[in-house]
């Protein structure tokens, strides 16, 4: 038997709804009224199939016209071309794997569409928490829409930037792991496309542990200082005498882009100190002048898009910033030199799996132009300074990944 009696009647219990609601990873059932395609196929809401005996689920976009006949996932040319590729890396589709779609309806003589996925996605959430699988392997856009748009908010976009990531997505603890639809390989033979399809199948499928034992819960270990600043002063320089000669990573936040203007302020500043430690604090003499002589020392910094940090202290301290290590922003872009993928939100999010933590103030960061006011200013001192931490913690944590990958990459040490 190709998939188990647990998961066909999983499938089977959800029930149909008319009402169709985009907001994200919602329980509810699938909008199947709303969607309409399960009137026109053979085999209306196709159950998962596969036994899963390694923990993969692979989720591909939408059932073909031979596979709606059979109600079965991937028996096509993709799925034989998939079946190939991982029986190289000694997997077996139906005995090793589950697997479904993004969208569960064949749509006959009309190409699927985001709306459909919309419809389904409960029905992709509601497999994802009854199999809890360690891996799970999207194939295409529509999969990746399907599972990362629920979490990354600010569209997919291009489909290659995300192709060939292992993202320890925190909220599943699984490796969510992207690449093309066999069927892109079908329709370009190109040796190198499939050279890369292989090597990112084997990399997703040879995961065999969770990504982490227990999600980190990093929001809670933000120091956010809001009174008492002797008392702050104290618990920064405790930290810089501990953490002595260790790298730190520091953030500003502003109340513009760009520092020129007179009135332009540094609003907060956050440093995380050895990845173990991060003090947020607001910008008020007695700490910008603590600020101002642990940035002239010798301790090795860490920032992303270190520009703007330097610009900003030259401006408003009068100085520079001593001894840069490291820059995020450089590091990603000369580890895998795709476009979009170097800003600390994205890194973040397919490196350390974690979700985008400014949503509390995203709507306050841009001015009309570089020189234009924000609204930071506004938001409540304690959502700013989380959000600075926040900031401060994941470009740490970013370094240490990046360094680790080019020394294994170079064989040489880089901080």
């Amino acid at each position: 038997m190709w998939y188990s009696d647990r998961v066909v009647k999983m499938t089977q219990s959800l029930l149909f709804d008319s009402s169709l609601d985009l907001c994200a990873f919602q329980a509810g059932s699938p909008k199947c009224g709303t969607c309409g395609l399960w009137e026109q196929c053979c085999s209306p809401k196709m159950p998962v199939t596969g036994n899963g005996r390694k923990g993969i689920l692979v989720i591909a976009e939408a059932p073909g016209k031979e596979e709606d006949k059979k109600n079965i996932q991937l028996i096509g040319n993709s799925g034989q071309l998939l079946r190939r590729s991982l029986e190289l890396c000694d997997v077996d589709l139906d005995e090793d794997c589950w697997k479904t779609n993004a969208i569960a309806c064949y749509s006959p003589g009309k190409e699927a569409k985001e709306s459909h996925m919309v419809c389904c996605r409960p029905l992709v959430n509601q497999t994802i928490r009854d199999l809890q699988p360690k891996v799970i392997v999207l194939l295409g856009k529509m999969a990746v829409k399907s599972v990362l748009g629920q979490e990354w908010t600010r569209g997919i976009n291009a489909m290659d930037r995300w192709v060939g990531w292992q993202i320890p997505l925190q909220r599943l603890n699984a490796w969510v792991c992207p690449i093309w639809h066999p069927n892109v390989l079908l329709h370009n033979q190109h040796a190198v496309l499939g050279l890369l399809f292989d090597r990112y199948l084997e990399s997703a499928v040879s995961l065999q542990e969770r990504p982490w034992q227990h999600p980190p819960q990093w929001e809670s270990q933000i120091i956010v200082e809001t009174s008492c600043w002797d008392v702050t002063l104290e618990k920064l320089e405790r930290a810089k005498n501990e953490y002595k000669g260790k790298a730190v990573a520091f953030d500003y936040e502003t109340d513009r882009l760009k520092p020129d203007s007179s009135d332009a302020k540094i609003l907060s500043c956050a440093i995380c100190f050895g990845g173990q430690r991060t003090i947020a604090y607001p910008w008020i003499p007695e700490l910008a002048e603590w600020t101002s002589q642990f940035l002239r020392s010798d301790t090795p910094k860490i920032g992303a898009n270190i520009k703007f940090e330097e610009r900003w202290t030259q401006k408003v301290l009068g100085h520079g910033v001593k001894n840069w290590v490291w820059d995020t922003v450089q590091a990603a872009h000369i580890l895998d030199n795709r476009d979009g993928i170097t800003s600390v939100k994205f890194q973040a999010f397919v490196r350390l799996g974690l979700s985008m933590w400014d949503l509390a103030v995203e709507n306050y960061i841009a001015g009309e132009d570089s020189n234009s006011p924000n609204r930071l200013a506004s938001v409540s001192k304690r959502q700013l300074l989380q959000y600075n931490g926040m900031d401060a913690l994941v470009e740490y944590k970013l370094a240490m990944l990046q360094r680790k990958e080019l020394n294994e990459t170079h064989n040489k040490g880089c901080l």
